[in-house]
């Protein structure tokens, strides 16, 4: 079994990097709107077909 401490700095470590990942998404996402909305002719990016695979679906 690991010691408290270990699992502590482990459970730090993963909220840490959720965060990171999270706030990079969303960094993402938002300079892609903002580039969009921006652009010349905006109507051209409609993204509103776009499907994503489900996780079965990947499998």
């Amino acid at each position: 079994m690991m010691p408290s401490f270990i699992l502590v700095k482990l459970v730090l470590l993963v909220t840490y990097l959720n965060e990171k990942y999270n706030l990079g998404l969303k960094r993402i996402v938002g300079a892609l709107h903002e580039g969009i909305r921006h652009s010349e002719c905006p109507e051209l990016f409609d993204c509103h077909e776009i499907e994503f695979p489900t996780h079965q679906a990947r499998q």
